[in-house]
């Protein structure tokens, strides 16, 4: 899926300043192919945010993003990629 939206990109910031106080940006961050704990490692790491308080606090960031996207998913404007039924209906190993 791929997103048409800024719901869940928005989520990181919200998120992070909701559980830390810190700020943060994404401006400047690889987000496609990136996990969203890859994403808010260096979107702290780039604001300064220290490595200890992300790390004890990164659940309930996680956890902060999912809430804000469900509240928010009347707005989701998303796309299936081509390929991607065909790569599901796949068997497993």
């Amino acid at each position: 899926m791929r997103s048409r939206d800024r719901v869940h990109v928005e989520s990181f910031v919200s998120s992070v300043h909701r559980v830390t106080g810190f700020e943060i940006t994404l401006a400047g961050i690889l987000l496609h192919g990136s996990t969203d704990t890859a994403i808010l490692r260096e979107a702290c790491n780039q604001a300064g945010v220290p490595a200890a308080i992300l790390e004890a606090r990164i659940e309930a960031i996680l956890e902060a993003m999912r809430h804000a996207v469900a509240e928010r998913r009347h707005e989701l404007d998303l796309i299936r990629m081509p390929g991607v039924e065909k790569t599901l209906d796949q068997p497993g190993p």
